[in-house]
């Protein structure tokens, strides 16, 4: 079997993640800047229609009508809006000011407000949200230092014993993906040049005392199907998001059935607050 192009060809990639020589990976301000220029492009959203629904619907399921939710890292407001049905007060808060443009102009709903913001020094006062919700937010931060600012942040923000629902790129999900893309000659999933993805066998050791992992939905059972079986089949034609075997991948990820795990490239981590006695 003949090597497979990657997902994206190259000048695909540049046009939605930008030329790498031209920014600066360590550098927050850099970073956001691409973010401001994917908005005003209208390529600031997941281009896999599928998985972000997939990954939305596991979201709702831990939302409450009571809930105060912020979502930190909300880019346009694709997630807010949905969540917003589900309950009492969401505030979306990007710090890329043309992204939180782009959803302010979007329809208006009374329980849902936007606004600038950033997330290692959000503007809120102590506990006053009930959920907190990342998607592929801490991984677009420049240093691992950073992420663990952004995590203090999003611990002081939240009520005793409130929910962090961490939806992240996870290193060893990919890692996993990539290796089995390998063996079927099929070049790796890159991440975006700007992206740090969650490191696990790090990460709760250096957030143990601020959070308890208390639950993980993984996705692998879609990546599996999508990243390599669909690959697989089509070729040569170029893998498409929308074809019918992302929606049986959808159909079958959104069951209770688990064969896949270790392929999640994405998870959501549901992280309960511990509070200190102190």
């Amino acid at each position: 079997m003949a090597k497979k192009k990657h997902w994206n060809k190259l000048n695909e990639y540049t046009a939605i993640h930008g030329n790498q020589g031209s920014y600066d990976s360590n550098n927050t301000e850099s970073i956001k800047k691409i973010w401001n220029e994917r908005a005003i492009s209208g390529k600031e959203k997941l281009p896999d229609k599928l998985q972000h629904e997939l990954e939305t619907n596991s979201l709702i399921k831990h939302i409450s009508p009571s809930d105060k939710v912020l979502d930190v890292g909300c880019g346009s407001g694709c997630s807010s809006f949905i969540i917003s049905n589900h309950c009492s007060e969401i505030i979306g808060v990007d710090y890329a000011k043309e992204l939180i443009k782009k959803a302010k102009n979007k329809r208006k709903i009374s329980n849902l407000k936007f606004q600038e913001g950033d997330i290692t020094n959000l503007n809120f006062e102590d506990k006053t949200f009930d959920k907190v919700i990342t998607q592929r937010v801490l991984i677009n931060l420049a240093t691992i230092e950073n992420q663990l600012i952004a995590i203090k942040e999003i611990h002081r923000v939240l009520k005793d014993d409130g929910i962090f629902l961490m939806l992240e790129t996870n290193k060893q999900g990919l890692k996993n993906l990539n290796k089995v893309r390998e063996t079927f000659k099929l070049d790796p999933i890159i991440p975006p040049w700007h992206n740090l993805p969650i490191d696990e066998s790090m990460f709760f050791d250096q957030t143990s005392d601020l959070f308890e992992c208390i639950s993980q939905i993984n996705f692998g059972n879609y990546f599996f199907l999508t990243r390599i079986i669909h690959p697989i089949l089509v070729y040569p034609e170029k893998p498409s998001y929308t074809n019918k075997i992302n929606r049986v991948a959808f159909e079958i990820s959104d069951k209770e059935i688990d064969f896949a795990k270790d392929y999640s490239q994405v998870k959501i981590f549901v992280l309960r607050k511990i509070s200190s006695n102190i």
